[in-house]
């Protein structure tokens, strides 16, 4: 994926940061992540390489899908399938398909924590 123009939220912010919620902390690389799907939608395969560069670290595809994941379960990311023959995005759980076949986008919620964050 070619790069829109974004930066990351460590350029951002010049420090790293932890956003505190109710029952636990994002690290840094859920908040990468959190940031990443904050206004598009987005798969594993289309971050992971960005992240990486990002935390100027390698980051696995592993490690992308079950920080999305864990977003999902938070509230902080909505969670969908995309139907090739509709050509439209399709609501969906995390545990209904692979975490490699999913897409996922930032809600109301999860947009407002990264904003904290920076």
């Amino acid at each position: 994926m070619p790069f829109l123009g974004r930066t990351s939220r460590l350029e951002r912010s010049g420090a790293r940061r932890v956003v505190k919620l109710p029952t636990m902390a994002l690290n840094e690389l859920e908040l990468e992540v959190l940031a990443w799907v904050a206004y598009d939608y987005e798969a594993v395969s289309t971050i992971r390489g960005s992240i990486a560069r990002d935390l100027g670290r390698p980051v696995s595809e592993e490690e992308v899908g079950a920080a999305l994941v864990t977003l999902a379960r938070l509230g902080l990311v909505d969670v969908f399938f995309f139907d090739v023959p509709s050509s439209r995005y399709r609501p969906a759980s995390a545990d209904e398909f692979p975490v490699s076949e999913l897409w996922f986008l930032s809600n109301e919620r999860g947009r407002a924590e990264e904003e904290r964050s920076e």
